[in-house]
């Protein structure tokens, strides 16, 4: 019904609809449509067109140490913002681009300039796949999933950097993972100091589950249609939602029962966010993976990123493993910390059982958030502490 809203809507505006063209370039975006016998389509965006006109800037003799004058911070600032248009349909290369796109200011050297000319190397690289490709999934097996990850940049850097992937995946084994459409990808600084690697991958999940809720929103307008802005508030998913991590910390924070307790105050508001968002099922998964399947690892260092490359080149993303939590009971009045401190404790309970095949597609844990993390989270075994001045903190509540 949403769809033929649309359609009338549409047509009234612009006239009757015709059947559109296989390729067509538009805001330096090319195009291609390809049909297939059932009537399905397949559609490839990409930028090539754009991105080989893109020219390396020149490397100046001396000292790669040396500040860069005026007209070479207008160099180093018109490749930037090129590439980062570019970036658009490459997420292999939004890591490179990005930390070069973060050296505009007053300490800008030489070295940056030829830190600019790697990450342009990466858009030119001849065998690398430069499309994103839309083919068809099956509807009635698809999730919409926010793939995050955050990193400490160095010692001498106060603030993270985030990376984050929207995806819708047709997931048609186990729970995790399959062909999938890229929606979104982002890297980016953040913008609250982190001060510790644990912090830096909270601060990028939340982001990303914002994002994942306000996509998730956009997909029931367009299913559906809605008349105001007030309708698109406490809305059902289309699909079910996933966030996933490789902060296996934050996996288990998430698992105990007990809210989290730091001397960093807005750690734990971000935590107990998370825990919020499952708990009215904004979020319905929670879900761990190694690092050599964290997708959005590439994006927040500079390096060669394999998986975006792998996702570009396969139309999908497969974790060698995962473990998840499902949002069932947790509020924690059935975990099992709060049954071993009760009467009615039955040391033969077990813990949920997602789908029974699981476990043959990688699946190494099912369990519930706020289950019970039975003394292993960084709570409970104090490791959330950086320092001895954290477990005394600067202020005190008096009672």
């Amino acid at each position: 019904m949403g769809h033929r809203r649309a359609s009338l809507s549409t047509e009234e505006r612009f006239g009757e609809l015709k059947t559109p063209i296989e390729q067509f370039r538009h805001i330096g975006h090319e195009y291609v449509q390809k049909w297939h016998d059932d009537g399905t389509t397949t559609i490839t965006d990409g930028q090539e067109f754009y991105t080989s006109t893109i020219q390396p800037v020149a490397i100046p003799p001396g000292l790669r140490t040396r500040l860069l004058t005026e007209g070479e911070k207008g160099d180093l600032r018109q490749i930037n913002g090129e590439m980062g248009y570019g970036k658009e349909t490459r997420p292999d290369a939004m890591g490179r681009i990005s930390y070069s796109q973060q050296n505009m200011d007053k300490d800008a050297c030489v070295e940056h300039l030829v830190e600019a000319n790697k990450a342009l190397a990466v858009l030119h690289d001849s065998e690398a796949v430069k499309v994103l490709t839309y083919a068809p999934l099956r509807q009635d097996r698809l999730k919409l999933v926010a793939i995050a990850d955050g990193a400490l940049r160095k010692k001498s850097e106060k603030y993270s950097q985030g990376c984050f992937y929207i995806l819708i995946i047709e997931v048609l084994e186990g729970d995790v993972g399959g062909r999938c459409w890229v929606v979104e990808f982002r890297s980016k600084r953040a913008t609250r100091v982190s001060n510790s690697s644990m912090s830096a991958e909270i601060l990028i999940l939340v982001r990303a589950s914002e994002a994942l809720q306000r996509i998730s929103a956009w997909l029931y307008e367009i299913f559906n249609g809605v008349e105001r802005a007030r309708d698109l508030l406490d809305l059902p998913n289309v699909f079910p939602t996933q966030l996933v991590s490789d902060a296996f910390d934050v996996f288990q924070t998430l698992q105990c029962s007990r809210p989290y307790q730091g001397a960093d105050e807005s750690l734990s508001t971000y935590l107990e966010c998370l825990r919020e968002d499952l708990l009215h099922g904004r979020l319905e998964e929670f879900v761990w993976v190694p690092t050599d399947s964290m997708l959005a690892d590439g994006g927040s260092k500079v390096m060669d990123d394999v998986l975006a490359a792998a996702l570009l080149r396969n139309g999908g993303w497969w974790p060698s493993e995962y473990k998840i939590l499902f949002r069932a009971n947790m509020d924690g009045a059935d975990s099992i910390d709060k049954r071993k401190e009760g009467l009615d404790y039955d040391e033969d309970w077990e813990a949920p059982i997602g789908d029974s095949l699981s476990w043959y597609y990688g699946c190494t844990q099912v369990a519930w958030v706020a289950q019970g993390c039975s003394g292993t989270c960084p709570l409970c075994t104090g490791s959330h502490y950086e320092c001895e001045e954290d477990k005394t903190p600067l202020t005190y509540w008096y009672t």
